[in-house]
This record gives C-alpha cells, structure tokens and sequence, in this order.
C-alpha cells in the first residue's frame, strides 16, 4: 500500500498520523498473558451450564440435541484443556476428545432421525408428542 493510503487508514483507526506511538514518542508495546487452565474450565462450565438449561427447558426435540451438543462441546473442552495443562506430552485428553465428538456426531445423526420419524407421524418436533407413541 502506498504512503497516502495507509496514512487515511491510520487515521481511521484513530492513530496519529499512521504511527503506533504513546506520548513521549515511545512505542507502545502490548503484552499478552497466557491463557491458563481456570479460564478453560470457566468457559467448560458457562457452556455446560446454557446447555443444561437448553435441555431442560425447550419443547422442541432439535433445540435439545443441539443443547445435548452444546453439553458435549463444554466436556471436550474440558478434557483439552486438563490433557494440555496436566501432562502436555501424552495426547490421551485430545484422543479422547475425538473419540468423544465421533460419538456425539452418531447420536446427533440417530436423535435427528427420531425427529425425522416423530414428524413424520405426527406433523410436530414437540416432546409432549413423544409421550403419545407409546404401545
């Protein structure tokens, strides 16, 4: 990019004259802190805990997968995230991981053929319908 346009997007982005400078004439120098182990199990727990209400709270059966999946996602996190700062060498945390998402992919793909079946019978995704099919 030339001068003139790199100029008018400096000052868009609200620096002075194109330079990343402080007062003083300084480079302003930005340093980031690792992301430790409690923020992954705090993110862990916020999913797993929307997804919970998810499924405990909806009628319709795909908002409950994809709250079941959201519930699956949280505990795969959780699995890296102990994998990677427990023992960073052995891999069993992200093996486990996988193995963890190839079984959830088979129960998203059998539960939305339930669902599949379930409206094609009675025209509604609803759960109070799935009581009616008994006998």
């Amino acid at each position: 990019m030339g001068g003139p346009l790199r100029d008018r997007l400096a000052r868009l982005a609200g620096r002075p004259r194109g330079r990343c400078l402080v007062v003083g004439g300084r480079w302003q120098v930005t340093v980031f802190q690792p992301v430790g182990a409690l923020s992954f199990m705090a993110l862990s727990v916020v999913l797993f805990s929307l997804g919970l209400y998810g499924a405990l709270s909806r009628k319709s059966t795909v908002m409950v997968l994809m709250s079941l999946e959201l519930m699956a996602n949280a505990v795969n996190i959780n699995l890296v995230a102990l994998s990677r700062f427990s023992a960073p060498a052995e891999m069993t945390g992200q093996f486990f991981a996988v193995f963890s998402m190839v079984v959830s992919a088979a129960e998203i793909g059998l539960g939305l053929a339930l669902v599949l079946a379930l409206y094609r019978q009675r025209r509604t995704v609803e759960i109070d319908a799935m009581q009616e099919l008994k006998g």
